[in-house]
């Protein structure tokens, strides 16, 4: 059975569902595209098929991830700076532990 892929006015065929699967996770079908269920005989967003929610979930995971380490490296660095200043001392260890704490969660929920 052939999966259909349509983003915007662009349409293409997938011969099977591990070729989408791998499309999805190669970031070559997005969340938002439509993708034809032959098996449902119907268009869905690529989000919602059940075929494909692992891919996205994955990535989304990803992301959050790293914006957990981000954050964790923005508060760590604006920690050890105001650590510098002795009246601002107090705040800048509070900043760095925050940032310590984020980077930890980071390692955890990592995928």
């Amino acid at each position: 059975m052939e999966w259909k892929i349509k983003r915007g006015s662009e349409e293409f065929a997938c011969d099977s569902v591990d070729t989408l699967k791998q499309w999805a996770s190669q970031g070559r079908i997005c969340r938002e595209d439509y993708v034809f269920n032959p098996v449902l005989n119907q268009w869905l967003y690529a989000r919602d098929a059940a075929e494909l929610q692992p891919c996205f979930s994955q990535k989304e995971s990803t992301k959050q991830a790293s914006r957990l380490n981000s954050l964790g490296l923005a508060f760590g660095i604006t920690g050890m700076v105001l650590c510098l200043l002795p009246p601002l001392m107090p705040l800048g260890g509070l900043l760095f532990l925050i940032g310590l704490v984020l980077t930890v969660a980071y390692y955890v929920k990592r995928p």
